[in-house]
């Protein structure tokens, strides 16, 4: 038995890890102010393409809207339980009558409590309607980060950063395999195998078990736990990942008001962060560009 408790105790650090994880976006807090469009005055919703992927149905469309895939096209639903139902529902209602500021604050303020990758897709779809491109695509990453093979969350994000003319970072194999599931898909995985690769180990050898099949099975259920481990890994250096929420963000030499200036960032460019010091974090974008960036125009994927 006291061969067993090292493993206890890994499998139980890596279900603890996977809950953190997952609960530092679930509980994402209030936006910051929102940024100002980057074009002089709001847009309406004629002015960029219509979302192929709508979590909400619109009343009407610009004629040179995109066919949506019908396979992809996610139905309007019910909020989770731990939403606030009236803001939620306020939010719908807003969105369907084309106040997409009203659905946004409304959403915003549903998502105090809890999240979900529906609530969060329509964030990013009232931020998109007011061309507010940065937040969107936060709010889309956010919902991806909740549910890695959503194609609606994935759909809009893409057409974001194409209306917004912003460069998705390259992923390396590392974050592939991390975001190909959730963050609590590969902990579940993790633990199980890994249980299962111990009694495959032992249960053997006390039962005198013959033939190549338990050897086989442990060899599998060796490979799949150590994979769910890597992507873990993944999982938490992409958790590093931010977002800028304003257009020509400057990035500073100090994390002061009157610090000069190295450089500037993009509304939704993913620039990772390094630390915070009070109201400035210090990132490095896409490009390689170190700086510190004031807290209102910046905000981590993972709260």
């Amino acid at each position: 038995m006291k061969n067993l408790r090292p493993f206890l105790s890994l499998s139980l650090a890596f279900v603890w890890a996977g809950i953190s994880a997952e609960a530092q976006i679930t509980a994402p807090g209030p936006d910051p102010a929102s940024p100002a469009p980057a074009q002089a005055s709001p847009a309406q919703p004629a002015s960029v393409p219509a979302l192929p992927n709508l979590k909400l149905p619109v009343s009407a469309s610009p004629a040179n809207a995109p066919s949506a895939p019908a396979s992809s096209t996610a139905p309007k639903g019910p909020p989770p339980p731990s939403e606030p139902a009236a803001a939620f529902a306020a939010g719908v209602a807003a969105y369907e009558k084309g106040d997409f500021s009203t659905a946004r604050d409304d959403f915003l303020s549903a998502a105090r409590t809890a999240t979900s990758p529906a609530l969060e897709i329509n964030l990013g779809d009232s931020y998109y309607e007011t061309a507010e491109f940065g937040p969107a695509i936060l709010h889309y990453l956010r919902a991806l980060a909740l549910d890695p093979r959503n194609p609606a969350a994935r759909a809009n994000l893409d057409l974001a950063r194409q209306v917004a003319n912003v460069t998705a970072p390259a992923p390396t194999r590392l974050e592939r395999l991390a975001t190909s599931l959730s963050v609590t898909q590969w902990t579940w995985l993790a633990t199980v195998f890994g249980w299962v690769a111990l009694f495959l180990f032992f249960l053997p050898r006390l039962y005198r078990w013959q033939g190549a099949t338990p050897w086989l099975l442990l060899a599998a259920s060796v490979v799949i736990a150590g994979t769910a481990i890597t992507a873990l890994a993944g999982w938490h250096l992409h958790a590093k990942d931010g977002v800028v929420l304003q257009a020509d963000s400057p990035l500073k030499f100090s994390p002061t008001a009157h610090s000069q200036s190295v450089g500037l960032a993009q509304a939704g460019d993913v620039a990772t962060l390094v630390e915070r010091n009070g109201e400035y974090y210090l990132v490095v974008s896409a490009d390689g560009h170190r700086g510190w960036i004031a807290a209102g125009s910046y905000q981590p994927v993972w709260q």
